[in-house]
């Protein structure tokens, strides 16, 4: 007894086969690195940046990204690890504060400094992602990863109330 399979049905399963391993696989290596919570963990963040004054022309801010390792006016270490925080704005009003710990590295250890600030990015000085500061993204790394970790910033008068 011979049986007979129309071929159109095993094209149909074949095709369905591969696609199903193809998407199960994708899922499972950006499944853990996308999935709800961030990578970087909450850790409990509150600093003052004083902004324009003590000679410091709020100018100078325009389009140039900030790094600073420890709070104010209690001087502890600030961000993830304290790893520290970069703070941007292109228009003096609209502000935008990370961690500076980089999202692509899956050991968590590296992170940004002043010296990996670059105009509107900031690069990770050990993998090489770029990420744009407008929005944190990673523009530079074809692979699926987190944007920077980002902390709520405000302009309150003289000063830059950053906090989770």
């Amino acid at each position: 007894m011979h049986i007979f399979i129309p071929l159109s049905k095993i094209v149909i399963f074949l095709l369905s086969a591969i696609f199903l391993s193809i998407n199960m696989s994708c899922g499972d290596k950006y499944g853990n690195k996308l999935g709800g919570d961030h990578i970087i963990p909450y850790v409990q963040i509150y600093t003052e940046i004083p902004f324009g004054t003590g000679g410091d022309d709020p100018l100078s801010w325009q389009n140039i990204a900030r790094y600073f390792a420890t709070s104010t006016p209690n001087p502890t270490a600030i961000g993830y690890k304290g790893h520290g925080i970069i703070v941007f704005t292109s228009d003096l009003e609209d502000f935008h504060c990370y961690d500076a710990t980089c999202t692509n590295c899956s050991d968590l250890e590296s992170f940004i400094t002043a010296k990996d600030l670059k105009g509107t990015t900031a690069v990770c000085p050990v993998c090489g992602t770029e990420f744009e500061l407008f929005s944190g993204q990673a523009i530079t790394n074809t692979e699926k990863i987190y944007p920077l970790k980002s902390y709520s910033i405000t302009k309150v008068g003289k000063k830059l109330i950053v906090r989770n």
